[in-house]
């Protein structure tokens, strides 16, 4: 990661100096990911996942999980079983007509 390589590992949290947290992260805040500091920030864990939830990327998260779980159930789960009534209708489609 491009900030990671040239401002090191994050240690405080820019947003609020009082958090005390033994983890801090690097937020991007345009969602271009600019190689330029001022479009990146230091913050806690909990201030980064405020930060997306402000900016929205945490709803289309949400939504594609959602949309990935429907998806599994609906499409991968039911291609090797075929419904009961199915099969009955293509053998009643495929009967020989006398």
């Amino acid at each position: 990661m491009w900030i990671y390589k040239n401002y090191g590992k994050a240690f405080c949290c820019e947003d609020d100096n009082t958090h005390k947290s033994k983890r801090f992260e690097w937020a991007n805040l345009s969602g271009k990911y600019k190689r330029d500091r001022s479009d990146w920030k230091m913050l806690c864990t909990i201030c980064h996942s405020k930060l997306d939830d402000k900016s929205g990327k945490m709803k289309l998260i949400r939504e594609n999980q959602e949309l990935e779980k429907w998806l599994r159930k609906y499409y991968l789960g039911k291609s090797t079983k075929i419904p009961y009534a199915t099969l009955k209708r293509q053998r009643w489609l495929e009967r020989k007509v006398d």
